[in-house]
């Protein structure tokens, strides 16, 4: 697993550059989620873990394989977001997707939750820096 480091609280973690495989930022997050499957009939509940322009983690009590297409649906900045692709690597509960062609309109909701996932949390930290100086 990556070496991590928390820099501005527990809810943003940046992951050491030396173990970084990824190209693209990512969060982490517990945003519930839906996955159609064709090996499933109806949507299977989840959660969704990790998100980055590259690709995302996604838990579900449903048994997932390596190289499975699914499609994930899920809730960002207000809006439905679906995102489909394949199954890199199942580790215990967590199923690694590999995010296929996103549309403008998501790619551009995805990158605006992740820009104020970073300055939230850097808002955040100034707040509670100022208060401990007064």
């Amino acid at each position: 697993m990556a070496e991590q480091r928390s820099i501005f609280g527990k809810n943003f973690v940046i992951f050491s550059q030396s173990k970084q495989k990824r190209k693209n930022t990512r969060v982490r997050m517990d945003i519930p989620c839906k996955i159609y499957s064709s090996g499933y009939p109806d949507p299977i509940n989840g959660v969704l873990i990790e998100l980055g322009m590259g690709g995302l983690k996604f838990q579900s009590g449903a048994l997932h394989y390596a190289e499975d297409r699914v499609e994930l649906e899920f809730s960002l900045l207000k809006k439905t977001i679906n995102i489909s692709g394949v199954i890199l690597r199942i580790s215990g509960k967590n199923a690694v997707l590999k995010i296929g062609n996103l549309s403008d309109e998501i790619k551009e909701t995805v990158q605006d939750y992740i820009y104020h996932f970073y300055v939230n949390n850097m808002e955040d930290k100034k707040a509670k820096n100022a208060v401990k100086l007064e």
